[in-house]
């Protein structure tokens, strides 16, 4: 099962994040209109010409460190689930042949090291940072996932939703961070879930939370730059 392609796992997910609202319609034209529409043109020119200095998680570069944590939790009674155990057995597993990761991720990661979020302190400070900033500008979660002695890396952390799990579905999110020579760190929040999980059977079960770790290492950061709206639009300047 964990030789199979990962490109196939990541389908039977899904990313659950946020776009922008299409309610947003600007005041019919005025004279106002058209320095609004230039500044964001402009921060669109600079937002693209960010893009080449960030990096990216599917590097073809150099293999740099992988360092993945499971399994996070924010309500203790997650630790008691059959689901927590199963990602424990199969973390055990993972530990002692990361190539069961899959082909691609053992190209573009080495060494893979796996910490449990139960015994490290520094990760349960960083989820409690990065959940808080779940919504916020990439920039925001970058600067508080970066270590003080920046080094080409990469993190990724698993966490199980317990309430998701209570409603019968199998949810995992949590944050990505990458950090590549000659570029910017480069993070994500993201959020995966299997829905009506609790209808299928116990080997579907134990295939869904495979391919839920797959899923999540596959899982490609938005090659984007936030823009900030607010700093964009001047207090006599309205958007409907």
């Amino acid at each position: 099962m964990f030789k199979k392609s990962l490109i196939l796992t990541s389908a039977i997910f899904t990313l659950v994040g946020c776009t922008p609202s299409s309610s947003l319609k600007p005041l019919p034209s005025t004279k106002r209109d058209t320095p609004f529409y230039a500044k964001v043109e402009k921060a669109l020119q600079t937002s693209q010409q960010l893009q080449q200095k960030h990096s990216k998680w599917f590097q073809r570069d150099d293999k740099i460190p992988l360092t993945i944590i499971t399994t996070a939790y924010i309500n203790p009674k997650a630790t008691k689930t059959k689901e927590y155990y199963a990602y424990k057995k199969l973390v055990k597993k993972l530990e002692k042949n990361p190539s069961l990761l899959g082909e691609d991720i053992a190209q573009r990661f080495s060494p893979i090291i796996f910490k449990d979020y139960a015994k490290d302190q520094l990760a349960q400070e960083k989820f409690n940072i990065a959940y808080r900033l779940k919504h916020e500008d990439k920039e925001s979660l970058t600067d508080a996932l970066r270590p003080t002695h920046e080094k080409s890396s990469a993190e990724i952390l698993l966490h199980l939703n317990f309430e998701e799990l209570q409603n019968g579905n199998l949810t995992i999110e949590g944050y990505k961070t990458i950090k590549q020579d000659n570029l910017q760190r480069n993070s994500y929040y993201y959020k995966l879930r299997k829905i009506n999980y609790k209808k299928l059977t116990k080997k579907q079960k134990n295939s869904a939370i495979i391919h839920s770790l797959q899923a999540a290492l596959q899982l490609s950061i938005p090659e984007y730059v936030s823009i900030d709206r607010i700093k964009l639009i001047k207090k006599d300047e309205i958007l409907r």
